[in-house]
């Protein structure tokens, strides 16, 4: 029964390595065909779907291109430590410092994504308050999982100074 486990475990793994990866090249994609999009959105758009509530035309394009590059990099950087946790995880070190640190890292640029949609949202599009929205709730999240991670830290180095 160990070794099924432990097989449906690693293959749960090698799952999430593989979708962190495809979600990578996705955004890479997204990051050389954005700017066509936001241009459809921004400037050739005159159904009003996409009516912008602050800007218009060309200074709502510029905030939206450069908000979002730096959303991709934020994306980048969470994606990387993601990706390294979930490796250190497959290596059998599941509590330990450095994955809490990485988790400290991915909610501070999840909330980084956060406060850029929210700009982003209310200055250009209020369809980007979904955005926000889906932000706000996961860096809730992350930071319980990354408190749960720290306290078990937290008790295996108390059980093994006891050991």
């Amino acid at each position: 029964m160990d070794k099924q486990n432990n097989a449906g475990s690693s293959m749960s793994v090698k799952v999430t390595k593989v979708f962190i990866i495809l979600v990578a090249l996705a955004s890479i994609f997204s990051c050389i065909i954005g700017p066509r999009i936001v241009r459809y959105v921004t400037l050739e758009s005159h159904d009003g779907v996409f009516n912008s509530p602050w800007f218009i035309g060309y200074p709502r394009f510029w905030m939206i291109i450069v908000l979002g590059y730096i959303c991709a990099v934020i994306l980048f950087v969470m994606l990387y430590q993601l990706y390294m946790l979930v490796c250190r995880i497959d290596n059998g070190e599941v509590f330990s410092q450095r994955n809490v640190r990485s988790l400290k890292i991915i909610s501070n640029v999840v909330l980084m994504a956060c406060i850029l949609t929210f700009i982003m949202g209310i200055t250009c599009g209020y369809f980007i308050l979904l955005i926000f929205a889906a932000a706000a709730f996961m860096t809730a999240i992350i930071r319980v999982v990354m408190n749960a991670f720290a306290k078990a830290v937290e008790m295996k180095d108390e059980l093994d100074y006891t050991v």
